[in-house]
């Protein structure tokens, strides 16, 4: 049988205090680090959208100008 006094138990009390604390700070890290990827790949896609909107409107539209000016 194992005795522990009062300042030994205190002390296991605080650094399993801390260590749960860290291990949600790192989960809530974890978390906004993933929510950011998210928002980060949604603006990647819709940027591409819009550059291929952009090309697809831009192709016709120079060859309307050149065939206008008489190229």
């Amino acid at each position: 049988m194992s005795f522990t006094t009062y300042r030994e138990q205190q002390s296991h009390n605080v650094s399993s205090h801390i260590r749960s604390s860290v291990l949600s700070r790192s989960t809530q890290v974890e978390k906004n680090y993933y929510a950011a990827a998210k928002r980060s790949q949604r603006y990647s896609k819709a940027l591409d959208v819009c550059l291929v909107a952009l090309w697809g409107v831009s192709i016709p539209g120079l060859m309307w100008l050149g065939a206008y000016s008489g190229l």
